[in-house]
Parts: structure tokens; sequence; C-alpha cells
């Protein structure tokens, strides 16, 4: 028993001066983020949810890092997975669950954050001129991620799997908010990890068909592609984002944007 206790202790003294780093460190978008978050807590609170469970996400590394990338990727997922009970362990925020996976031991869906990076290393790579390689991408998703993004449209956890119905409803609620974070990290490429046909395009709207593939969109000047859950993470679909991103990228030049 005291064990446990003095583990506890431990990790709630280690978290607490991994936050007074943390905004004695951030950038001005993190403190918008931040700003935002807490008036998205309060909202959730006005509508009888459990704010202290909200899971805020963002910038999965340092700020600079994703500002400083040639191409700024946004990984728009459903929601957080949290089936082994572990996101109190890290002030449920998303990002630093992803930043040191290896403080909370439990954690066992580093699948998801492992294809993700590699996507994210696919686009960057691609947009600043190099060849993107399947097997080094994989190699590099840690780096890649922290150079990254990411939103889950529902804001609480999740287990498994998640009711397309029920994710609509939370982001036709939350709508304004998510539009907003959007907005903050200002991506020049969204990644939409099974989500586009259910809920963003719906949702959101303002998209424009952009190449030919009929999975890439134009909104507000990002490109936005439609993309499989990344649970589902392989080198086919690493080669089908790759595909579709080339694609979306001619199309944008060739000015190929037709209306919806």
């Amino acid at each position: 028993m005291r064990n446990l206790r003095t583990k506890t202790l431990r990790r709630a003294g280690d978290a607490a001066v991994r936050r007074r780093f943390f905004y004695k460190n951030m950038g001005n978008k993190r403190r918008e983020l931040q700003q935002l978050f807490h008036t998205w807590r309060k909202f959730h609170e006005s509508c009888h949810l459990d704010a202290a469970k909200f899971v805020s996400d963002g910038f999965v590394g340092e700020e600079a890092d994703y500002e400083n990338s040639e191409t700024k990727v946004l990984l728009l997922l459903k929601d957080p997975n949290d089936s082994g009970n572990i996101l109190k362990e890290c002030d449920f925020d998303l990002c630093q669950l992803w930043r040191f996976p290896e403080r909370v031991p439990e954690y066992s869906n580093r699948n998801v954050e492992r294809t993700c990076g590699t996507w994210a290393d696919c686009i960057q790579r691609t947009g600043c001129g190099e060849v993107a390689d399947y097997k080094r991408s994989k190699d590099n998703f840690r780096q890649a991620l922290l150079r990254s993004a990411v939103i889950n449209v529902k804001k609480t956890a999740g287990l498994q799997t998640v009711d397309s119905k029920l994710l609509r409803a939370h982001a036709r609620r939350d709508q304004e908010f998510i539009l907003r974070e959007i907005g903050i990290l200002d991506p020049n490429v969204v990644v939409c990890g099974g989500i586009f046909e259910d809920v963003a395009n719906p949702i959101f709207q303002g998209f424009r068909p952009i190449g030919k593939s009929k999975l890439c969109f134009l909104r507000n000047g990002a490109i936005w592609i439609d993309h499989q859950h990344p649970r589902l993470g392989s080198r086919w679909s690493y080669k089908v984002l790759l595909a579709n991103y080339l694609d979306a990228r001619c199309g944008q030049v060739a000015g190929d944007c037709t209306q919806t």
C-alpha cells in the first residue's frame, strides 16, 4: 500500500513539474489553444458533460517545430481511445501521452500513434520535395509526429469504436470550437482518419474537390484528404495517402478545382 501511495504521489509531483515547465515555455498559439480548451470545458459543463475528462490535443511536440515545418500536417481523428484507462496518467492530454508514452507503461494503443506518425512523415517529406518511402517513414514516425498536430472531433474518451451518429452529434454541438482549433493550428494538409464522409463534410462544409481521386478537397487554402482510420494503417494505406496527396498537389498547381 505504501509503495502504491508513493508511486501515486511521485506521478502527481512529476505531472505538476511538467505543467509548470509547459506553461512557462509555451508559444502564443499554444496559449490560444489552452484558452480555447478552458472555454470548451466550461461549455461541456453547461451541457452536463464530465468536463474533468475532457481530452485536450493540438501540437504533438513543440509549437515551433510544427510552425517551422514546410508542410504543416494535422491529423483529424474520431476520439481518444482510453480502453486502458490511462489518460488520467497524462492529465487527459493526448499530446502529452504521445510525447512521453514511456511514462505510462500501461499505454498499449501505440499502433494508432505509429501510423499517424508514418502518415505525417509521408506528407512532410513529399511536401519538401523528397521521395517518400514507407520503411523510412515508419522508422521516422516519432520525429514526424512531433512536428505534427492532432485533433479529436469527440473530446471525451471512448473505447474501441464510436457510433457515427454519436460522433456527428458531438461534431455538430462542438462545431465552432473545432473550427476555431483548426484555425489556430492553420494546417497546410488535414488527413481525415475515417471521418470525412460521415462527419467533416456534412458538418464543416465548404469543401471544393481537387484532383482526380475524388478523395481530396480544398477548404480555406488547406488540402483535406479523405483517408481511413489509422488503426487500419498498412503499407497499402501509406501508398494510397501518398498517391492522393500527389494528386491533390497536381490539381492545386493546375488550378483543377471544381465547384461542388
